[in-house]
Protein backbone atom coordinates (compact mmCIF):
# COMPACT_ATOMS: atom_id res chain seq x y z
CA UNK A 1 0.00 0.00 0.00
CA UNK A 2 3.16 2.31 0.76
CA UNK A 3 3.91 2.52 -3.09
CA UNK A 4 -0.23 3.34 -3.80
CA UNK A 5 -0.20 6.02 -1.06
CA UNK A 6 2.90 7.56 -2.73
CA UNK A 7 1.50 7.53 -6.03
CA UNK A 8 -1.83 8.71 -4.47
CA UNK A 9 -0.42 11.71 -3.26
CA UNK A 10 1.40 12.55 -6.59
CA UNK A 11 -1.31 11.80 -8.70
CA UNK A 12 -3.86 14.18 -6.07
CA UNK A 13 -1.04 16.77 -6.26
CA UNK A 14 -1.15 16.80 -10.21
CA UNK A 15 -3.22 19.78 -11.90
CA UNK A 16 -6.54 18.15 -13.37
CA UNK A 17 -8.65 21.19 -13.63
CA UNK A 18 -10.46 20.72 -17.47
CA UNK A 19 -10.32 24.44 -18.06
CA UNK A 20 -6.60 24.74 -17.94
CA UNK A 21 -5.54 21.62 -19.93
CA UNK A 22 -5.28 18.00 -18.72
CA UNK A 23 -1.74 17.45 -20.42
CA UNK A 24 -0.05 17.35 -17.24
CA UNK A 25 -2.42 14.96 -15.66
CA UNK A 26 -2.14 12.89 -18.72
CA UNK A 27 1.72 12.64 -18.99
CA UNK A 28 1.93 11.66 -15.28
CA UNK A 29 -0.97 8.84 -15.96
CA UNK A 30 0.97 7.71 -18.82
CA UNK A 31 4.23 7.40 -16.84
CA UNK A 32 2.82 5.23 -14.01
CA UNK A 33 1.15 3.17 -17.45
CA UNK A 34 4.66 2.60 -18.73
CA UNK A 35 6.29 1.64 -15.40
CA UNK A 36 3.83 -0.91 -14.86
CA UNK A 37 4.24 -2.12 -17.97
CA UNK A 38 1.73 -1.05 -20.29
CA UNK A 39 1.86 -0.25 -23.88
CA UNK A 40 0.58 3.29 -23.62
CA UNK A 41 0.45 6.26 -26.04
CA UNK A 42 -1.59 9.70 -25.05
CA UNK A 43 -4.45 10.50 -28.03
CA UNK A 44 -4.89 14.18 -28.53
CA UNK A 45 -8.71 15.10 -28.77
CA UNK A 46 -9.92 17.60 -30.25
CA UNK A 47 -12.83 19.52 -28.92
CA UNK A 48 -14.81 22.70 -29.42
CA UNK A 49 -15.72 24.13 -26.21
CA UNK A 50 -15.18 28.02 -25.91
CA UNK A 51 -12.73 29.33 -23.49
CA UNK A 52 -11.58 25.98 -22.45
CA UNK A 53 -7.54 24.72 -23.46
CA UNK A 54 -7.34 23.07 -26.56
CA UNK A 55 -4.39 20.82 -24.63
CA UNK A 56 -6.58 17.92 -23.66
CA UNK A 57 -5.51 14.16 -24.01
CA UNK A 58 -6.60 10.60 -23.53
CA UNK A 59 -4.28 8.68 -22.23
CA UNK A 60 -4.66 4.47 -23.14
CA UNK A 61 -2.82 1.49 -21.63
CA UNK A 62 -3.03 -1.81 -23.19
CA UNK A 63 -1.69 -5.46 -21.99
CA UNK A 64 -2.52 -8.08 -24.38
CA UNK A 65 -2.89 -8.46 -28.25
CA UNK A 66 -4.79 -4.66 -28.87
CA UNK A 67 -5.91 -5.80 -32.63
CA UNK A 68 -8.81 -3.89 -33.19
CA UNK A 69 -11.47 -4.05 -36.02
CA UNK A 70 -14.87 -2.58 -36.43
CA UNK A 71 -16.23 -6.24 -36.11
CA UNK A 72 -14.86 -8.39 -33.72
CA UNK A 73 -15.15 -6.71 -29.67
CA UNK A 74 -12.30 -7.97 -27.45
CA UNK A 75 -11.49 -7.00 -24.31
CA UNK A 76 -12.00 -5.36 -20.82
CA UNK A 77 -12.13 -1.53 -21.05
CA UNK A 78 -11.66 -0.14 -17.14
CA UNK A 79 -12.04 3.73 -17.77
CA UNK A 80 -11.95 6.80 -15.50
CA UNK A 81 -11.90 10.58 -16.19
CA UNK A 82 -8.95 12.09 -14.73
CA UNK A 83 -10.18 15.71 -14.71
CA UNK A 84 -11.50 16.94 -11.44
CA UNK A 85 -14.00 19.94 -10.88
CA UNK A 86 -12.70 23.33 -9.20
CA UNK A 87 -12.47 23.08 -5.67
CA UNK A 88 -14.34 26.32 -4.62
CA UNK A 89 -13.59 27.85 -1.58
CA UNK A 90 -10.40 26.97 0.38
CA UNK A 91 -11.57 27.41 3.30
CA UNK A 92 -13.91 25.05 3.12
CA UNK A 93 -11.46 21.93 2.75
CA UNK A 94 -11.23 21.62 6.51
CA UNK A 95 -9.66 18.52 6.36
CA UNK A 96 -6.40 19.10 4.13
CA UNK A 97 -5.53 22.41 6.17
CA UNK A 98 -7.24 24.21 3.03
CA UNK A 99 -5.21 22.69 0.49
CA UNK A 100 -7.83 20.94 -1.81
CA UNK A 101 -4.65 19.05 -3.63
CA UNK A 102 -3.05 17.95 0.01
CA UNK A 103 -4.08 14.06 0.03
CA UNK A 104 -4.83 13.61 3.75
CA UNK A 105 -5.26 9.72 5.86
CA UNK A 106 -7.52 9.99 8.57
CA UNK A 107 -9.69 7.89 10.39
CA UNK A 108 -9.48 4.89 7.50
CA UNK A 109 -10.28 8.13 5.01
CA UNK A 110 -8.59 10.04 1.88
CA UNK A 111 -9.97 13.21 1.45
CA UNK A 112 -8.40 15.23 -1.37
CA UNK A 113 -9.80 17.13 -5.17
CA UNK A 114 -10.65 13.65 -6.77
CA UNK A 115 -10.44 11.11 -4.30
CA UNK A 116 -13.62 9.87 -4.95
CA UNK A 117 -14.03 11.22 -8.64
CA UNK A 118 -11.92 8.98 -10.26
CA UNK A 119 -8.27 10.04 -10.16
CA UNK A 120 -7.78 7.15 -7.53
CA UNK A 121 -9.83 4.74 -8.79
CA UNK A 122 -7.69 5.04 -12.00
CA UNK A 123 -5.10 4.13 -10.04
CA UNK A 124 -6.48 0.84 -8.41
CA UNK A 125 -7.13 -0.31 -12.13
CA UNK A 126 -3.86 0.43 -12.68
CA UNK A 127 -2.56 -1.58 -9.96
CA UNK A 128 -5.08 -4.55 -10.47
CA UNK A 129 -3.74 -4.66 -13.79
CA UNK A 130 -0.57 -4.62 -13.39
CA UNK A 131 -0.55 -8.45 -12.09
CA UNK A 132 -1.66 -9.79 -15.44
CA UNK A 133 1.14 -8.56 -17.39
CA UNK A 134 3.48 -11.29 -17.36
CA UNK A 135 0.00 -13.63 -17.84
CA UNK A 136 -0.62 -14.86 -21.62
CA UNK A 137 -4.24 -13.41 -22.24
CA UNK A 138 -6.93 -14.43 -24.25
CA UNK A 139 -8.87 -10.72 -24.02
CA UNK A 140 -6.42 -7.69 -23.72
CA UNK A 141 -6.80 -5.06 -20.77
CA UNK A 142 -7.66 -1.46 -21.55
CA UNK A 143 -7.07 0.98 -18.99
CA UNK A 144 -8.00 4.55 -20.07
CA UNK A 145 -8.33 7.91 -18.35
CA UNK A 146 -10.21 10.39 -20.03
CA UNK A 147 -10.80 14.01 -20.35
CA UNK A 148 -13.51 17.06 -20.26
CA UNK A 149 -15.47 15.21 -18.23
CA UNK A 150 -17.35 18.15 -16.80
CA UNK A 151 -17.80 19.67 -20.53
CA UNK A 152 -19.64 16.83 -22.42
CA UNK A 153 -17.51 14.21 -21.63
CA UNK A 154 -15.82 15.09 -25.21
CA UNK A 155 -12.59 12.81 -24.32
CA UNK A 156 -15.10 9.28 -24.27
CA UNK A 157 -16.73 10.65 -27.02
CA UNK A 158 -13.73 11.26 -29.02
CA UNK A 159 -12.53 7.48 -28.18
CA UNK A 160 -15.51 6.36 -29.15
CA UNK A 161 -15.78 7.94 -32.19
CA UNK A 162 -11.89 6.89 -32.93
CA UNK A 163 -12.47 3.44 -33.11
CA UNK A 164 -8.80 3.08 -31.33
CA UNK A 165 -10.74 0.08 -29.45
CA UNK A 166 -13.42 -2.37 -29.39
CA UNK A 167 -13.90 -3.95 -25.92
CA UNK A 168 -16.42 -6.52 -25.34
CA UNK A 169 -17.27 -4.94 -21.91
CA UNK A 170 -16.58 -1.45 -20.67
CA UNK A 171 -16.76 -0.21 -17.09
CA UNK A 172 -16.50 3.19 -16.19
CA UNK A 173 -15.60 4.49 -13.13
CA UNK A 174 -18.02 6.46 -11.05
CA UNK A 175 -18.64 6.53 -6.83
CA UNK A 176 -21.30 3.47 -6.80
CA UNK A 177 -20.55 2.32 -3.12
CA UNK A 178 -18.76 -0.83 -5.24
CA UNK A 179 -22.17 -1.61 -6.71
CA UNK A 180 -23.04 -2.68 -10.20
CA UNK A 181 -24.81 0.77 -11.73
CA UNK A 182 -27.41 -0.04 -14.66
CA UNK A 183 -29.47 3.10 -14.62
CA UNK A 184 -28.23 6.72 -14.46
CA UNK A 185 -29.64 9.67 -15.21
CA UNK A 186 -29.14 12.05 -18.23
CA UNK A 187 -27.59 15.53 -18.19
CA UNK A 188 -29.02 18.65 -20.49
CA UNK A 189 -26.95 21.84 -19.92
CA UNK A 190 -28.45 24.92 -21.07
CA UNK A 191 -27.58 29.02 -21.06
CA UNK A 192 -30.32 31.40 -20.81
CA UNK A 193 -29.22 34.74 -22.69
CA UNK A 194 -30.72 37.74 -21.50
CA UNK A 195 -29.79 40.72 -23.48
CA UNK A 196 -30.07 43.90 -22.93
CA UNK A 197 -28.34 47.75 -23.00
CA UNK A 198 -27.09 48.96 -19.95
CA UNK A 199 -28.63 52.31 -18.39
CA UNK A 200 -26.47 55.57 -17.98
CA UNK A 201 -26.68 56.78 -13.84
CA UNK A 202 -29.87 59.60 -13.73
CA UNK A 203 -29.72 62.19 -11.44
CA UNK A 204 -32.45 60.38 -9.13
CA UNK A 205 -29.15 60.64 -6.64
CA UNK A 206 -28.19 56.70 -6.65
CA UNK A 207 -24.55 57.43 -5.08
CA UNK A 208 -23.89 55.20 -2.70
CA UNK A 209 -21.72 52.11 -3.63
CA UNK A 210 -22.78 48.69 -1.96
CA UNK A 211 -21.09 45.33 -2.81
CA UNK A 212 -22.14 42.20 -1.11
CA UNK A 213 -20.41 38.61 -0.99
CA UNK A 214 -22.28 35.52 -0.72
CA UNK A 215 -20.83 32.24 0.31
CA UNK A 216 -22.17 28.85 -0.42
CA UNK A 217 -20.91 25.12 -0.14
CA UNK A 218 -20.39 23.61 -3.42
CA UNK A 219 -21.34 20.35 -4.69
CA UNK A 220 -22.03 18.04 -7.49
CA UNK A 221 -25.23 18.98 -9.89
CA UNK A 222 -26.29 15.34 -9.72
CA UNK A 223 -27.25 15.90 -6.04
CA UNK A 224 -27.76 19.80 -5.52
CA UNK A 225 -29.37 18.97 -2.07
CA UNK A 226 -25.32 18.48 -0.98
CA UNK A 227 -24.63 22.07 -1.04
CA UNK A 228 -25.10 25.98 0.05
CA UNK A 229 -26.43 28.05 -3.00
CA UNK A 230 -24.67 31.31 -2.90
CA UNK A 231 -26.76 32.85 -6.06
CA UNK A 232 -29.93 31.74 -4.32
CA UNK A 233 -29.36 33.07 -1.29
CA UNK A 234 -27.83 36.52 -2.71
CA UNK A 235 -30.76 36.65 -4.58
CA UNK A 236 -32.95 35.61 -1.81
CA UNK A 237 -31.58 38.59 0.30
CA UNK A 238 -32.14 41.11 -2.61
CA UNK A 239 -35.55 40.20 -3.23
CA UNK A 240 -36.36 40.63 0.43
CA UNK A 241 -34.80 44.46 0.15
CA UNK A 242 -36.82 44.87 -2.50
CA UNK A 243 -40.10 43.85 -1.31
CA UNK A 244 -39.08 46.33 1.96
CA UNK A 245 -39.01 49.13 -0.21
CA UNK A 246 -35.38 49.43 -0.62
CA UNK A 247 -34.74 51.09 -4.00
CA UNK A 248 -31.88 49.95 -5.34
CA UNK A 249 -29.88 49.96 -8.80
CA UNK A 250 -27.48 46.91 -9.60
CA UNK A 251 -24.24 47.54 -11.58
CA UNK A 252 -23.43 43.85 -11.46
CA UNK A 253 -24.93 40.20 -10.20
CA UNK A 254 -22.38 36.83 -10.76
CA UNK A 255 -21.84 33.58 -9.17
CA UNK A 256 -20.73 30.34 -10.07
CA UNK A 257 -17.65 28.94 -11.43
CA UNK A 258 -18.34 25.54 -13.33
CA UNK A 259 -21.05 24.06 -15.08
CA UNK A 260 -21.72 21.12 -12.89
CA UNK A 261 -21.51 22.44 -9.40
CA UNK A 262 -23.44 24.67 -7.10
CA UNK A 263 -22.26 27.95 -6.46
CA UNK A 264 -20.34 28.89 -3.82
CA UNK A 265 -19.68 32.12 -4.25
CA UNK A 266 -21.74 34.74 -5.53
CA UNK A 267 -20.62 39.01 -5.76
CA UNK A 268 -23.29 41.81 -6.53
CA UNK A 269 -22.37 45.64 -6.52
CA UNK A 270 -25.56 47.91 -6.45
CA UNK A 271 -26.33 51.71 -5.46
CA UNK A 272 -28.34 52.91 -3.18
CA UNK A 273 -29.58 56.43 -2.46
CA UNK A 274 -28.57 58.40 0.54
CA UNK A 275 -31.27 58.40 2.49
CA UNK A 276 -31.55 54.69 2.30
CA UNK A 277 -27.95 53.63 2.69
CA UNK A 278 -27.75 53.52 6.40
CA UNK A 279 -31.23 52.08 6.29
CA UNK A 280 -30.56 49.24 4.06
CA UNK A 281 -26.83 48.51 5.68
CA UNK A 282 -29.30 47.69 9.16
CA UNK A 283 -31.81 45.33 7.12
CA UNK A 284 -28.75 43.49 5.60
CA UNK A 285 -27.66 42.65 9.44
CA UNK A 286 -30.77 41.53 10.67
CA UNK A 287 -31.34 39.79 7.29
CA UNK A 288 -27.73 38.12 8.08
CA UNK A 289 -29.06 37.45 11.52
CA UNK A 290 -32.57 35.82 11.26
CA UNK A 291 -31.00 33.51 8.25
CA UNK A 292 -28.36 32.09 10.29
CA UNK A 293 -25.91 33.35 7.56
CA UNK A 294 -23.69 36.06 9.43
CA UNK A 295 -20.45 33.96 8.71
CA UNK A 296 -21.85 33.77 4.75
CA UNK A 297 -22.44 37.36 3.72
CA UNK A 298 -20.09 40.04 3.65
CA UNK A 299 -21.17 43.67 3.15
CA UNK A 300 -18.79 46.46 1.29
CA UNK A 301 -19.88 49.85 1.14
CA UNK A 302 -18.10 52.76 -0.60
CA UNK A 303 -18.86 56.69 -0.66
CA UNK A 304 -20.54 58.96 -2.48
CA UNK A 305 -19.45 58.58 -6.30
CA UNK A 306 -20.70 60.91 -8.65
CA UNK A 307 -19.15 59.48 -12.48
CA UNK A 308 -18.98 56.73 -14.64
CA UNK A 309 -21.90 54.32 -13.29
CA UNK A 310 -23.78 52.53 -15.69
CA UNK A 311 -26.37 50.54 -13.96
CA UNK A 312 -28.29 47.30 -15.50
CA UNK A 313 -32.05 47.69 -16.31
CA UNK A 314 -34.45 47.24 -13.62
CA UNK A 315 -35.96 44.73 -15.48
CA UNK A 316 -33.12 42.24 -15.27
CA UNK A 317 -33.36 41.36 -11.55
CA UNK A 318 -37.23 40.37 -11.48
CA UNK A 319 -36.73 38.40 -14.87
CA UNK A 320 -33.90 36.34 -13.34
CA UNK A 321 -36.57 35.48 -10.16
CA UNK A 322 -38.89 34.69 -13.01
CA UNK A 323 -36.67 32.67 -14.75
CA UNK A 324 -35.39 30.51 -12.05
CA UNK A 325 -39.19 30.03 -10.84
CA UNK A 326 -39.72 28.62 -14.32
CA UNK A 327 -37.36 26.05 -14.26
CA UNK A 328 -38.11 25.40 -10.60
CA UNK A 329 -42.04 25.07 -11.72
CA UNK A 330 -40.67 22.34 -14.51
CA UNK A 331 -38.42 20.73 -11.30
CA UNK A 332 -41.60 20.49 -8.93
CA UNK A 333 -44.07 19.01 -11.88
CA UNK A 334 -41.73 16.04 -12.19
CA UNK A 335 -41.81 12.59 -10.29
CA UNK A 336 -39.86 9.98 -9.60
CA UNK A 337 -39.58 7.06 -12.02
CA UNK A 338 -40.02 3.70 -10.30
CA UNK A 339 -40.38 1.53 -13.77
CA UNK A 340 -37.18 -0.29 -13.25
CA UNK A 341 -35.55 -2.29 -10.26
CA UNK A 342 -33.52 0.27 -7.71
CA UNK A 343 -34.04 2.95 -5.73
CA UNK A 344 -36.04 6.02 -7.00
CA UNK A 345 -34.08 8.68 -9.06
CA UNK A 346 -35.71 11.17 -7.44
CA UNK A 347 -37.42 12.90 -10.15
CA UNK A 348 -35.56 15.38 -12.90
CA UNK A 349 -33.19 17.45 -10.37
CA UNK A 350 -32.34 21.23 -11.60
CA UNK A 351 -28.87 23.46 -10.52
CA UNK A 352 -28.82 26.40 -11.26
CA UNK A 353 -25.10 26.49 -11.69
CA UNK A 354 -23.65 30.06 -13.07
CA UNK A 355 -24.38 33.26 -13.53
CA UNK A 356 -22.28 35.50 -15.73
CA UNK A 357 -22.33 39.05 -16.92
CA UNK A 358 -20.58 40.09 -19.93
CA UNK A 359 -21.10 43.12 -22.45
CA UNK A 360 -24.39 43.48 -23.37
CA UNK A 361 -26.18 40.67 -21.40
CA UNK A 362 -26.25 37.87 -19.12
CA UNK A 363 -25.82 34.15 -19.14
CA UNK A 364 -27.70 32.24 -16.32
CA UNK A 365 -26.74 28.09 -17.04
CA UNK A 366 -28.74 25.18 -15.94
CA UNK A 367 -27.50 21.39 -15.31
CA UNK A 368 -30.78 19.36 -15.38
CA UNK A 369 -30.68 15.81 -14.59
CA UNK A 370 -33.71 14.16 -16.19
CA UNK A 371 -34.40 10.22 -15.27
CA UNK A 372 -33.51 7.36 -17.73
CA UNK A 373 -36.84 7.13 -19.45
CA UNK A 374 -37.75 10.77 -19.29
CA UNK A 375 -37.70 12.03 -23.05
CA UNK A 376 -35.01 15.12 -23.32
CA UNK A 377 -36.65 17.10 -26.00
CA UNK A 378 -39.89 16.96 -24.52
CA UNK A 379 -38.30 18.46 -21.11
CA UNK A 380 -36.83 21.01 -23.36
CA UNK A 381 -39.61 21.84 -25.10
CA UNK A 382 -41.54 22.41 -21.92
CA UNK A 383 -38.50 25.00 -20.72
CA UNK A 384 -38.85 26.88 -23.97
CA UNK A 385 -42.21 27.04 -23.54
CA UNK A 386 -41.73 28.53 -19.50
CA UNK A 387 -38.96 30.67 -20.95
CA UNK A 388 -41.29 33.01 -23.88
CA UNK A 389 -43.83 33.16 -21.00
CA UNK A 390 -41.47 34.94 -19.04
CA UNK A 391 -40.14 36.98 -22.30
CA UNK A 392 -43.72 38.02 -22.73
CA UNK A 393 -43.54 39.93 -19.19
CA UNK A 394 -40.72 41.37 -20.54
CA UNK A 395 -40.38 43.43 -23.61
CA UNK A 396 -37.37 45.51 -23.17
CA UNK A 397 -35.28 42.02 -22.84
CA UNK A 398 -34.43 39.67 -25.66
CA UNK A 399 -34.22 36.36 -23.67
CA UNK A 400 -33.01 33.55 -25.61
CA UNK A 401 -32.67 29.62 -24.50
CA UNK A 402 -29.49 27.79 -25.72
CA UNK A 403 -28.60 24.08 -25.87
CA UNK A 404 -24.89 23.61 -24.49
CA UNK A 405 -24.47 20.11 -23.72
CA UNK A 406 -26.70 16.43 -23.68
CA UNK A 407 -25.59 13.31 -22.01
CA UNK A 408 -27.91 10.77 -22.38
CA UNK A 409 -29.44 8.30 -19.78
CA UNK A 410 -27.66 5.25 -18.88
CA UNK A 411 -31.14 3.33 -19.58
CA UNK A 412 -32.02 -0.23 -17.29
CA UNK A 413 -34.29 -1.13 -20.22
CA UNK A 414 -31.53 -1.65 -23.21
CA UNK A 415 -30.80 -5.09 -24.26
CA UNK A 416 -27.14 -3.95 -23.96
CA UNK A 417 -26.95 -3.42 -19.63
CA UNK A 418 -29.37 -5.86 -18.55
CA UNK A 419 -29.14 -6.70 -14.47
CA UNK A 420 -29.11 -10.60 -15.93
CA UNK A 421 -26.22 -9.66 -19.01
CA UNK A 422 -22.81 -10.87 -19.34
CA UNK A 423 -21.33 -8.34 -17.73
CA UNK A 424 -23.73 -8.15 -14.90
CA UNK A 425 -23.31 -12.02 -14.60
CA UNK A 426 -19.50 -11.84 -14.93
CA UNK A 427 -18.97 -8.53 -12.45
CA UNK A 428 -21.15 -10.73 -9.78
CA UNK A 429 -19.18 -13.67 -9.85
CA UNK A 430 -15.89 -11.72 -9.34
CA UNK A 431 -17.20 -9.77 -6.96
CA UNK A 432 -18.23 -12.73 -4.70
CA UNK A 433 -14.76 -13.99 -5.38
CA UNK A 434 -13.56 -10.90 -4.19
CA UNK A 435 -15.97 -10.86 -1.07
CA UNK A 436 -18.21 -8.45 -2.16
CA UNK A 437 -22.37 -8.58 -2.69
CA UNK A 438 -23.05 -6.65 -5.63
CA UNK A 439 -26.48 -5.73 -6.75
CA UNK A 440 -27.96 -3.73 -9.89
CA UNK A 441 -28.81 -0.40 -8.76
CA UNK A 442 -29.36 3.04 -10.39
CA UNK A 443 -27.94 6.76 -8.61
CA UNK A 444 -28.47 9.95 -10.13
CA UNK A 445 -25.23 10.76 -11.62
CA UNK A 446 -24.52 10.85 -15.57
CA UNK A 447 -21.54 8.82 -16.95
CA UNK A 448 -19.59 8.14 -19.95
CA UNK A 449 -21.45 4.97 -19.71
CA UNK A 450 -24.57 5.83 -21.47
CA UNK A 451 -22.21 7.24 -23.97
CA UNK A 452 -20.97 3.64 -24.42
CA UNK A 453 -24.41 2.19 -24.31
CA UNK A 454 -25.77 4.27 -27.24
CA UNK A 455 -22.84 3.26 -29.42
CA UNK A 456 -24.02 -0.14 -28.58
CA UNK A 457 -21.04 -1.40 -25.93
CA UNK A 458 -21.92 -3.53 -23.09
CA UNK A 459 -21.26 -1.44 -20.39
CA UNK A 460 -21.89 -0.13 -16.85
CA UNK A 461 -20.54 2.25 -14.11
CA UNK A 462 -18.88 1.08 -11.08
CA UNK A 463 -16.28 2.44 -8.06
CA UNK A 464 -15.90 3.31 -4.30
CA UNK A 465 -16.74 5.82 -2.62
CA UNK A 466 -20.22 7.26 -1.92
CA UNK A 467 -22.74 8.37 -4.74
CA UNK A 468 -24.41 10.86 -2.98
CA UNK A 469 -21.96 13.85 -1.66
CA UNK A 470 -18.71 11.96 -2.54
CA UNK A 471 -17.24 14.60 -5.40
CA UNK A 472 -17.80 17.98 -6.09
CA UNK A 473 -17.84 18.81 -2.64
CA UNK A 474 -14.78 19.97 -0.51
CA UNK A 475 -13.31 17.71 2.02
CA UNK A 476 -14.29 15.07 -0.72
CA UNK A 477 -13.32 11.85 0.60
CA UNK A 478 -13.60 7.90 -0.06
CA UNK A 479 -13.10 4.95 2.59
CA UNK A 480 -9.09 3.55 2.33
CA UNK A 481 -10.84 -0.25 2.70
CA UNK A 482 -13.13 0.07 -0.68
CA UNK A 483 -10.13 1.19 -2.37
CA UNK A 484 -8.49 -2.22 -1.52
CA UNK A 485 -11.18 -4.25 -2.24
CA UNK A 486 -12.19 -2.05 -5.55
CA UNK A 487 -8.33 -3.91 -6.78
CA UNK A 488 -9.57 -6.86 -5.74
CA UNK A 489 -12.76 -6.86 -7.59
CA UNK A 490 -10.89 -5.72 -10.75
CA UNK A 491 -8.34 -8.15 -10.18
CA UNK A 492 -11.06 -10.91 -10.03
CA UNK A 493 -13.22 -9.67 -12.85
CA UNK A 494 -9.90 -9.15 -15.21
CA UNK A 495 -9.25 -13.06 -14.52
CA UNK A 496 -12.73 -13.61 -15.27
CA UNK A 497 -12.83 -11.97 -18.90
CA UNK A 498 -9.34 -12.00 -19.89
CA UNK A 499 -8.11 -15.42 -18.80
Amino acid sequence: MKQFMDEARKLIRTSSIANTGNEEIANFANGILQDRGFRSDLQMVMHSVENLSKRQFNVIGILGDPLVDRKTRKGLLLLSHLDTQVPGLRQAWTDTGGDPLELTAKDGFFTGLGVASGKLDFLCRVHAAQRFRERKLKMPIYVVGTCGGSFGMFGARYLIQSRALNPSYTLVSEPTALQFVHAQKGCLELRLTIGFQMVERDARGFNRRVRIVSRGRTAHSSDPSQGEHAVLHALALLEEASAAGFDLRFTSIEGGEWPTQVPDRCTLELYTTSHQFEDFKLFFQHYAERTGRVQAFDLETGGLNEAGVIFLPDAVFPCVLDVYSAFSQVQAQGSPDTSYPGPSLDGTSINFSMMRQRLGGMDLHFDLRPEPNQDMAQLEAQIQSSVRAVAQKYPALNLTLHRERVIPALSPNSDLTPSTGSLFERSKRAASAAGLNLEAVSISNATEAALFQKAGFEVASFGPGSPFGAMGSPNESVAVAELEQAMAFYDRLIEEVCL
